[in-house]
């Protein structure tokens, strides 16, 4: 299987297209149209293809031809002020394997962002026994900890384990400050790094944690971080035999409330009403509403079984209301492993 990335200068264009640069695109570079009918053409090679690329307030709309035929129609609109990088988009999901011509028209006079396109080809990566990869933030990442052995993605490889009677590598792909979506050019977001940092490791157990930043951080609205989530799953099922996974979809992780209150208000000029504690507790439960979309994966209610409990966050080395000390990773690694052991009963590797 093969997972190859096409940069937005491999398509032949027609109408206005500019080059613009910049460090947070894959590449640095992508291609913009503000005009209707503006047109970017790829030859690709593969059984699903994914538009790489941008949404902002300002974006707009395009159509999609595939070997000639209406496909989905996208779009790079994006609630708030904020640019958010890396998105990704399916352009086609489960055509055959071979060649196919990818049309992109600009709809309308709004801004369409061309970054890169990602095509899938050959059979689905079948893991490899032992293999944990955790995708996610800091609270992933183990920030804060005195002793990294103790965040949650550790206690989950060490308790699968005791439980299986057979060892689990852990790679650890939480990146503090990371987003569903890319933010700069050491944040590429989590949708991005299923193709640049999961995929090469075949992984039996993925864990997929995110949250945090996406609604506190960069305020986005709820929706919007649940159609994120749903794009990252959309690709896992495309790039993986995901019926011999446990792909563990994880809740966002309690914030003490004074974490909440110091976050950036979520009104975004106007652009949308509520605090951005109002989506994070809507985003949570669409979480799970998404999840439960894809038979194959399992969720891990990782909010609920912190129960608010402040003692779960502090103390933490950093001192800071948002990630988990010592006891939370605990709680965070205990649900974890209930969530992946249900997952592999149902498969018979439990």
């Amino acid at each position: 299987m093969a997972v190859t990335e096409i940069q937005e200068t491999a398509a032949a264009t027609t109408g206005t297209w500019g080059s613009q640069a910049n460090t947070a695109c894959s590449g640095g570079t992508r291609i913009v149209s503000s005009t209707a009918g503006a047109t970017a053409t790829f030859s690709v090679s593969g059984r699903s293809c994914w538009l790489v690329s941008a949404t902002q307030q300002a974006g707009g709309n395009y159509t999609v031809t595939v070997d000639g035929q209406a496909g989905v129609p996208g779009t790079c609109f994006g609630v708030g002020t904020a640019e958010r990088h890396r998105t990704l988009f399916p352009l086609f999901r489960n055509l055959p394997d071979a060649a196919h011509t990818v049309v992109i028209t600009a709809a309308t006079s709004a801004s369409v962002a061309l970054d890169s396109l990602l095509v899938v080809s050959g059979a689905t990566i079948v893991p490899v026994a032992g293999s944990l990869a955790a995708l996610g933030d800091s609270v992933t990442h183990g920030y804060g900890l005195t002793n990294p052995v103790s965040s949650w993605p550790n206690r989950l490889a060490l308790l699968l384990g005791r439980k299986l009677s057979r060892p689990f590598a852990l790679a650890d792909k939480g990146i503090s400050g990371d987003c569903l979506f890319g933010t700069d050019a050491s944040h590429a977001g989590g949708m991005y790094r299923v193709f640049s940092d999961i995929a090469p490791l075949s992984p039996e157990v993925l864990t997929i944690m995110f949250g945090v930043n996406d609604i506190f951080l960069q305020t986005q609205p709820s929706g919007e971080f649940a159609a994120n989530l749903l794009s990252l799953l959309q690709l896992v099922e495309d790039v993986f035999a995901v019926a011999q996974m446990a792909v563990i979809v994880c809740t966002s992780p309690y914030v003490a409330p004074i974490g909440q209150t110091c976050a950036p208000g979520g009104n975004q000029s106007g652009y949308y009403p509520g605090t951005a504690n109002d989506h994070y507790r809507l985003a949570i439960e669409q979480v799970k509403q998404v999840a439960s979309m894809f038979g194959w994966a399992n969720i891990a209610y990782t909010y609920e079984c912190m129960d608010e409990a402040d003692s779960l966050i502090f103390p933490n080395g950093a001192f800071d209301s948002t990630h988990p000390g010592d006891g939370g990773h605990g709680v965070l690694a205990i649900e974890a492993f209930r969530s992946t052991i249900e997952r592999f009963a149902k498969i018979g590797k439990a």
